[in-house]
């Protein structure tokens, strides 16, 4: 995917170089609802407020994010949006524990990865027609490898019976503590139910437990 420069912007050009032209009819800069993109701030109360109004427009929008290194806690992508990854553009996780909290999903037979979606630095549940492009970065830094997802509760099946014999202490070592993964973030982009998604032209690295979880 080319880059959308402001020349082009300017020229008419975008809705011949989007996924869905149609997401041409609005473009967003979130640098005007105030994301800094200067490596410091926590960019993604401003990025989220550029994809709500992107996403309230009548054929949708695109959401520029230009030069910079913006780092954040959850992105929610919303359907009818393209997100545009300018040359130069970082979007990184940042390091702590703000991130959304994993939907609480029984948790028995599944590894705390492939059953949560908003404990992710990009997410989106039930969208359509949405893209991420662009030649930026998408830098999970702050993300982690660890689980679980969501509240553990005791029950039969829980645990093989080859860990029976194992004290608490022992136990405790091999699974994470819940609590200690509170609003921790592990999955650089997580889409539940996504229709009509493109996803092209950007780069990843160090992105957690998955770098896209997509169903």
């Amino acid at each position: 995917m080319h880059e959308l420069t402001r020349r082009q912007l300017g020229a008419g050009l975008l809705a011949g170089l989007l996924p869905f032209p149609a997401h041409a009819a609005t473009v967003i800069d979130v640098r005007t609802h105030g994301a800094r993109g200067d490596g410091k701030a926590i960019d993604s109360p401003a990025i989220n407020a550029a994809i709500a109004a992107a996403a309230s427009r009548p054929a949708g929008g695109t959401v520029l994010v230009p030069a910079g290194r913006y780092r954040c806690f959850s992105i929610r992508l919303r359907s009818r949006v393209t997100l545009s990854l300018a040359k130069g553009a970082v979007i990184e996780a940042a390091e702590g524990t703000g991130y959304d909290m994993p939907e609480d999903i029984e948790q028995l037979y599944q590894d705390f990865g492939h059953s949560h979606w908003r404990n992710s630095l990009i997410w989106g549940d039930d969208v359509h027609d949405v893209a991420i492009i662009g030649p930026g970065l998408i830098d999970g830094a702050g993300l982690t490898r660890d689980g679980p997802g969501a509240r553990w509760k005791a029950q039969t099946g829980e645990r093989p019976l080859s860990m029976r014999g194992m004290s608490a202490q022992d136990i405790g070592k091999l699974e994470p503590d819940a609590a200690a993964m509170r609003g921790r973030g592990n999955k650089a982009i997580a889409l539940r139910n996504g229709r009509n998604v493109n996803l092209s032209g950007f780069t990843m690295r160090k992105c957690g437990h998955f770098a896209i979880l997509a169903t």
